[in-house]
């Protein structure tokens, strides 16, 4: 991975597929098919980074299988089970007009309805019931995706229904 390249995490390894070192991926966006473009990938385990090449890769029941280069059984596909998957910013299509990666909303100034500044972007995941925002950097808040009512990137701000003292 380049120096000062954005990094990205697509996804998760959730454990190995079959005995000859696939691996299967649970990606972090709706749609598995973009993992799916990316030759290079970083797996990411306990702070240590590996890069790794692609040999070959599909998406199977809303994961995606994997061959990385260099595995050889189960064993080893196994061994990288709970390591993120990262990618750089660079590597990924720019996205449709309107829509954006969660990358490019960090940093981003939030704002409320009644042009108070919330603080900025620290990061988005994911709770189980939506999505939420990370806003700091002090207090630190954490808002719901349902509250926001635009993205303004040229701007660089992200409106939300949210109060100021809430």
């Amino acid at each position: 991975m380049r120096a000062g390249a954005q990094q990205v995490v697509m996804g998760r390894v959730v454990g190995p597929w079959g005995v000859q070192g696939w691996i299967r991926v649970q990606p972090y966006s709706g749609d598995p098919a973009g993992l799916l473009q990316i030759s290079r990938w970083q797996l990411v385990s306990s702070g240590v980074f590996s890069e790794v090449e692609i040999q070959t890769s599909r998406a199977h029941a809303g994961h995606v299988i994997a061959k990385v280069q260099g595995l050889q059984d189960r064993d080893a596909a196994l061994a990288l089970r709970g390591a993120e998957v990262v990618v750089t910013r660079d590597a990924l299509p720019e996205p449709e007009p309107g829509q954006f990666y969660w990358a490019d909303l960090v940093g981003l100034q939030v704002v409320n309805n009644q042009s108070e500044v919330l603080g900025e972007v620290l990061g988005l995941f994911e709770n189980g019931a939506h999505d939420v925002i990370e806003v700091g950097p002090a207090p630190k808040r954490l808002v719901p995706w349902t509250a926001v009512q635009k993205v303004e990137m040229a701007a660089g701000r992200i409106v939300v229904d949210w109060g100021l003292d809430w």
